[in-house]
Order: structure tokens, then C-alpha cells, then sequence
């Protein structure tokens, strides 16, 4: 199923790409429609992503863990 997404992404960021640089007009017209669609979803869901987090990790916590390490970690050396 991984490699079936992952074809699936590669075709459509090879579409977009080309879309971008034969149709800018367009192109723009997507993106806008894609903005307005998150826009009118994400007040429609507002707590989604809470939600969402909270389950995942009650499924798996040590996958949490190790994200906030790696995340702590590349934080503090990136201020050097």
C-alpha cells in the first residue's frame, strides 16, 4: 500500500509541477480552490488535530517519545 501511495504522490507532484510551469494560470486557480477547501474544513473540524493527536498517542507513546527527543535534539543544535 506504501509503494502504491508513494507512485501516486510522485505522478501528482510531477503533474503539478508541469501544470506550474505550462499553466500558471491555471495552477493558481487549484491552489486557490485547495485554500478555500482547508479553510472551510479546519472551522468546520477545529479540535481535529488534538483529537487526532490524543488517539494516536494513546496508541503508540514510545513513537511520541522518540519525536520529542528528535525534536528537542535538532531544536538545541540548531541554536549553535
Amino acid at each position: 500500500m506504501k509503494l502504491i501511495n508513494k507512485e501516486l504522490w510522485k505522478y501528482k507532484k510531477e503533474y503539478l509541477e508541469n501544470l506550474k510551469k505550462n499553466r500558471p494560470d491555471l495552477y493558481e486557480k487549484m491552489r486557490k480552490a485547495r485554500y478555500e477547501y482547508y479553510k472551510r474544513w479546519r472551522k468546520k473540524h477545529p479540535d481535529y488535530n488534538r483529537e487526532w493527536l490524543r488517539k494516536a498517542y494513546k496508541k503508540d507513546p514510545e513513537k511520541f517519545r522518540e519525536y520529542q527527543r528528535q525534536y528537542w535534539l535538532k531544536k538545541s543544535l540548531s541554536r549553535d
